[in-house]
């Protein structure tokens, strides 16, 4: 195997060889080893999918943009959530994505933050 971090699919091609060479291609421990690997590969199918609340956050995320274009000021955390119905803590964590996405720019006045699109 090569240098550096080993994944668990390859510790199962290893046991899979030992168990092969050992026992037989019909070893219930071979079977038993294809089953964890094709599990782990469905694991990493769901990669790049979003949960129920990720969704939810884009659309609020969206909002966000929307509101802060219609706007000819920057906005608070506190405005924006007041105007969405939202807590100003939501707010603040999808306004940080926002702006780690460069989707909108923040400015601070006297420690203040603003948001402007």
């Amino acid at each position: 195997m090569a240098e550096g971090r080993i994944t668990k699919a390859q510790r199962f091609a290893e046991l899979r060889d030992i168990v092969v060479n050992v026992d037989s291609e019909d070893s219930p421990l071979v079977a038993f080893i294809d089953h964890e690997v094709d599990l782990l590969s469905r694991k990493g199918d769901t990669k790049g999918t979003k949960t129920k609340n990720q969704v939810l956050n884009d659309g609020i995320k969206e909002g966000i943009v929307s509101t802060l274009v219609a706007s000819d000021t920057p906005m608070s955390a506190t405005d924006i959530a007041t105007e969405g119905g939202y807590t100003v803590q939501k707010i603040t964590a999808l306004l940080k994505q926002l702006v780690e996405d460069s989707a909108i720019k923040r400015t601070e006045v006297k420690g203040k933050a603003y948001f402007e699109a």
